[in-house]
């Protein structure tokens, strides 16, 4: 007897009517009646379910709810291992343990199959337990001849049902299904049946009907989220992807149905592992082994729900390393890019910049284009050159998109932003295919196939083998150049030379003609300049530079560019050194006449090829008179003087030098030509606030001139002045300091200047030489200077006799002789007199010898290297005194007449000390002119004598006219009338006693 306690859906059931349940009782013991029961008598004790024993004498357990885990038609726990042998297919093992199954699909239907049930206790909604569906194992449910044996129909439905699944997955073979003994469960194995002598175990639903279903699985590539196309070729595609450092998410969709319960096996790709798992209840399988790896499993219940239940499988790939090959790892510190620029200002009105973006790997969010996998699909954090070459050859990003997005504006950014108002266009980038050629890029490209060298394979466009497999070795290259645009190296470099300050001002055609003036230079550069370049987003660049300069310019070491670059290391490369390429060269003579064929041995070299410094100076001497004054106890010399400095090149101290270096700024300027001195001033005189200092001649506080300050401005105009207003300086000071010296007495220097001019501060042409010189003009107008003793006679004869020396006051008189009135005279009178004493000269000269002769002095006279100037002396001696028998062991000497007076030109010699030998002759002329004041005193002091009697005689003549007038007057007798008003006027008297006189008109 069946004992039911309620169906698992719980029905409303209502009691049949008596007469029908008699009516199919009976029949079911008139059966029993004709159709005896095979298979014997239960054992006692056990229940069977009347369905069983009496339509074909079988045994089925009872029901009970208590054995039935669903509350659905079907209880079914299947478990499908899904092994992933690549991207193109897939291994299914499916098993299926059935407990209890649909009654529909079965043939379990119709009124009286339900009511046969029914009284079994198996209501509508209740499924067909395993012990009935094993009891008519090979036959028909419904008992006629030709229907399809339950077996057979269970296998029909379940084919149907995992052929659902596999259209989920993709196109399948043919199952080959099979009915299993055992199954594994929860880790455990079930046993099976399908003998319906295996029944009697007292639960309706077991032992389960058990199968086993394997099939491949073609797996749609669009689980794979690759963009499909005819150049896809999807295993190598996902398997570079993965060894790249890629993780692709794949989604498998599943539908359990009602009263199933299912779990899942995914084993990745034998290069796979699962980073992740996601969906229904998951769960990451850890596998070990010499390479461990993860696989996953799914569960999903729903043995009670009346519903089906739809959800996806989804898992994230990455790369399992194996023997050969590891995932590319990407060290924080590798360089991504290398941006070559090539900035070409060969032709600065033409200027190019030539790019090459070198990229190793690349951030897939930086670059637009570069996302090979869609969003929310998986990640590929990092692209490498293998991985661009990859994604290219197998269609799955578009190179235009990428090379139309890569930030390229960062170069020409830098430079206008360094340089005001530049605008740079740079082109679109192209592609390089190969760069192997091309000596500045090396092996890379996009078409470049690797070798057994970098590879473990040989002829592929990209790397899955071998440590190197998806690596960054072998670059890709993208080319873009600039329109062309005007840019000159001083924009450039003009605000980089801020510790040059004298540059700070210059222009294209100034920075040519510094260069090459033999200056070079040499800065480190603020790498900042070429960080910036950098493209935003990428921050893992480098950055190199290589300056192209113009035909006038070179590096330090002579060559055509320089190299400056940005390192990730720090160590950056911004040594910038600039020369000209065609610099000026000091090492060659220069001569008196200006030849250009000047050679060291040239007769008239000026300075050889050695001297760095080449200045020359001409000194004229003339000294009109010299004299002995007896009156002012002195002598009397009249001379002037004219020094002309000229400055060819200088010398530069390697004080000055070190003085203007920095840290990071050296400057080599072996020789200062003029004509960069020159070219200086020009760039200062452009200046908005030129270079100015200012100091004192003198620290004498004493002395007026001590107390102002010199200012000097370094331009043409400014030096100039100076220069001129310097003489007057130096002449007061002169005054000054003999005006505070205790020893001296009266002072009148009214006569006495010192003039300076600066001359050959503008080039005549736009060559750097030396050939112009810049000339410094030194004179002292022709001054008369008396110098004597202050002292009376007796306070000398004093002195002399042990006195006190410091009394000692000596005066000096250099008084203007520019007076418009006495100056015509006193000419006519000295031309006079030097008319008579030459007349004596010469009649003494034509009886007597030449005078005093002083003979065989010699004097050493010092190099013009050792006093640092070429010296040339021109000397004009005065009236009486010559030099004769001239000679010099090394210089140059010669003499002449000029105005009757003698010229003695000298010329140092460059680089030996010299010995000057003469005879010095100090004529008649000389010296009667020096003792002719005494004559003359003494036929004055004769004629004194003569006009003191003769006055005496003319008084006494008077007094004897007056008296006879007196007495002719008092005879009333005519009287001459005699003038008593001067007739002339005395001007001045001479140091000979000479009285001027001038006729007073009436």
């Amino acid at each position: 007897m069946v004992v039911r306690v309620a169906s698992k859906s719980t029905p409303n059931y209502h009691k049949k009517d008596k007469y029908n349940l008699a009516i199919i009782i009976a029949i079911v013991f008139l059966m029993q009646l004709i159709f005896p029961i095979a298979n014997g008598e239960p054992q006692a004790g056990t229940d069977d379910l009347e369905i069983c024993s009496e339509l074909n004498g079988g045994f089925c357990d009872e029901v009970d709810d208590a054995d039935d885990s669903s509350s659905q038609e079907s209880w079914i726990e299947g478990v499908y291992s899904l092994t992933m042998v690549d991207t193109g297919m897939m291994q299914l093992n499916a098993t299926w343990a059935i407990y209890e199954y649909d009654r529909a699909p079965m043939g379990f239907s119709g009124t009286t199959a339900n009511q046969a049930l029914e009284l079994d206790g198996i209501f509508a909604g209740d499924g067909i337990p395993a012990d009935v569906i094993r009891n008519s194992w090979d036959e028909p449910w419904d008992g006629n001849v030709g229907s399809e044996p339950v077996k057979d129909k269970l296998m029909s439905e379940i084919n149907s049902s995992i052929g659902t699944l596999l259209n989920s997955l993709g196109s399948a073979s043919t199952p080959s299904t099979s009915w299993a003994n055992t199954v594994e469960s929860d880790g455990g194995m079930v046993n099976c049946g399908i003998d319906r002598e295996s029944d009697d175990d007292g639960n309706a639903y077991s032992p389960p009907i058990c199968i086993g279903t394997n099939v491949n699985i073609s797996i749609d590539p669009s689980k794979f989220n690759l963009n499909s196309n005819p150049d896809l070729d999807l295993e190598n595609a996902y398997k570079s992807l993965l060894i790249m450092g890629g993780q692709v998410t794949t989604e498998f969709p599943i539908s359990v149905e009602s009263g199933h319960k299912s779990t899942y096996y995914i084993e990745p790709p034998s290069y796979a592992t699962m980073v992740s798992t996601s969906g229904l209840n998951n769960e990451r399988i850890s596998n070990s082994g010499a390479f461990p790896y993860n696989s996953g499993k799914w569960e999903a219940n729903n043995l009670n729900l009346a519903s089906p239940y739809s959800n996806d499988l989804q898992f994230t790939l990455g790369f399992r390393n194996n023997a050969s090959t590891n995932a590319f790892t990407l060290n924080p510190e590798d360089k991504a890019l290398d941006f070559n620029v090539v900035l070409d200002l060969s032709n600065e009105n033409a200027a190019t910049i030539d790019l090459i973006a070198q990229i190793n790997h690349i951030e897939t969010t930086s670059v637009e284009g570069l996302s090979i996998i869609p969003a929310g699909k998986g990640s590929v954090p990092v692209v490498t050159s293998d991985g661009i070459r990859m994604a290219h050859h197998n269609g799955l990003i578009d190179l235009d998109t990428i090379s139309g997005n890569f930030p390229i504006s960062s170069v020409g950014d830098s430079l206008s932003n360094t340089i005001p108002g530049l605008i740079v266009q740079m082109g679109n980038f192209q592609w390089v295919l190969d760069g192997s050629n091309d000596p500045g890029l090396g092996q890379g490209g996009l078409n470049y196939v690797h070798t057994m060298v970098d590879c473990g394979t040989s002829g592929e466009y990209y790397c899955m083998e071998g440590g190197g497999a998806m690596g960054n070795t072998h670059p890709v290259f993208l080319r873009s150049t600039s329109q062309p645009f005007q840019l000159s190296l001083t924009d450039l470099i003009g605000d980089k030379l801020d510790d040059l300050s004298f540059l700070s001002e210059i222009n294209q055609n100034d920075l040519e003609k510094v260069v090459n003036s033999g200056i070079s230079f040499e800065t480190v550069l603020d790498p900042s300049f070429l960080e910036a370049m950098k493209p935003p987003g990428i921050e893992q660049t480098e950055i190199n530079l290589e300056l192209i300069l113009p035909t006038w310019a070179q590096n330090t070491n002579g060559e055509s560019s320089i190299i400056l670059s940005y390192k990730l290391n720090g160590q950056h490369a911004g040594d910038f050194g600039l020369t000209g390429s065609s610099s000026f060269d000091w090492n060659h003579a220069i001569c008196y006449s200006g030849s250009d064929t000047c050679e060291d041995t040239s007769d008239d070299v000026l300075c050889k090829s050695t001297e760095k410094s080449c200045q020359s100076s001409v000194v004229n001497l003339d000294i009109s008179e010299y004299s002995f004054s007896e009156l002012q106890k002195g002598m009397v010399i009249e001379f002037s003087l004219d020094i002309d400095l000229s400055i060819h090149r200088i010398g530069v101290p390697d004080a000055l030098l070190d003085s203007m270096k920095s840290e990071d700024t050296s400057l080599s300027l072996p020789v200062l030509p003029a004509d960069l001195l020159k070219l200086i001033l020009n760039i200062a005189d452009r200046g908005e606030v030129p270079y100015s200092t200012s100091f004192s001649i003198c620290d004498d506080a004493s002395i007026d001139i001590c107390k102002e300050d010199q200012r000097i401005e370094f331009t043409t105009d400014g030096l100039s002045d100076f220069t001129n207003q310097f003489g007057e300086s130096v002449t007061s000071l002169i005054k000054s300091e003999l005006s505070a010296n205790s020893v001296m007495g009266n002072i009148n220097l009214d006569g006495f200047e010192i003039n300076t001019t600066l001359s050959g501060l503008v080039d005549s042409d736009d060559i750097i030489g030396d050939t112009e010189a810049i000339n410094l003009a030194i004179s002292i107008p022709k001054v008369r200077t008396t110098i004597g003793i202050g002292n009376s006679w007796g306070e000398i004869f004093g002195i002399i006799n042990g006195g006190d020396t410091d009394e000692l006051k000596i005066n000096i008189d250099a008084p203007r002789l520019s007076n418009k009135l006495v100056n015509p005279i006193m000419n006519s009178m000295m031309s006079a007199m030097n008319g008579l004493t030459g007349s004596i000269a010469i009649m003494a000269a034509s009886s007597m010898a030449d005078g005093l002769i002083m003979e065989d002095i010699s004097t050493d006279i010092p190099s013009s290297e050792s006093i640092g100037i070429p010296v040339e002396l021109s000397l004009k001696l005065p009236q009486g005194i010559y030099l004769e028998n001239i000679n010099s062991v090394h210089g140059e000497v010669s003499s002449s007449i000029d105005d009757g007076r003698q010229m003695i030109n000298y010329r140092a010699s460059s680089n030996n000390d010299d010995s000057l030998s003469f005879n010095l002759v100090i004529g008649w002329q000389w010296i009667l002119i020096q003792l002719l004041p005494y004559i003359l005193i003494q036929f004055l002091f004769i004629g004194w004598r003569i006009r003191a009697r003769m006055k005496k005689k003319k008084k006494r003549r008077r007094e004897a006219e007056l008296k006879k007038i007196e007495i002719e007057a008092s005879e009333n007798k005519y009287v001459p009338i005699v003038s008593t008003d001067p007739t002339s006027e005395v001007i001045t008297i001479s140091n000979c006693n000479i009285t001027i006189k001038k006729r007073v008109s009436d």
